[in-house]
């Protein structure tokens, strides 16, 4: 009777060991998952600021220019509130328009968060006109 109970003992110490090293396994198999994840976002970060310095090289002149152009074309655009083809009358009025609605000056009474968001949003028309008057020459 000892003699089987010490081959059930051996056979549990097997069994034990076994999943001791199936455990070990996954364990090890998941800490290489979570590296890898981790070596992917690296890397995407990496790429990512690549194509941040790209892009600014790209507006100074390559020849993707025209694709940054046409999407901030289409960008100051809808700031302003224009769409398909425009005249350089076209963008001074949908300025001229803007600007009188949004310009902080007007918007003296109101509490601090509308002049604040008045500031913004002046700031975008500019930019998005002065983009304008170096695309259409105005």
């Amino acid at each position: 009777m000892f003699c089987g109970y010490s081959k059930f003992i051996s056979i549990e110490l097997f069994l034990n060991n076994r999943l001791c090293n199936i455990k070990l396994m996954y364990l090890r198999i998941v800490i290489f998952v979570i590296a890898l994840v981790l070596f992917l976002r690296m890397v995407r970060m990496i790429w990512i600021e690549f194509l941040k310095a790209t892009n600014q090289k790209v507006k100074e002149g390559s020849q993707t220019e025209g694709k940054v152009e046409a999407s901030d074309l289409k960008k100051y655009g809808s700031v302003l509130g224009l769409t398909g083809k425009v005249t350089k009358e076209e963008i001074k009025k949908a300025y001229r328009e803007k600007v009188r609605k949004y310009h902080p000056d007007t918007l003296q009474n109101m509490a601090p968060e509308f002049q604040d968001l008045a500031k913004k949003k002046t700031a975008e028309l500019n930019e998005a006109y002065e983009f304008m008057k170096k695309k259409f020459g105005i």
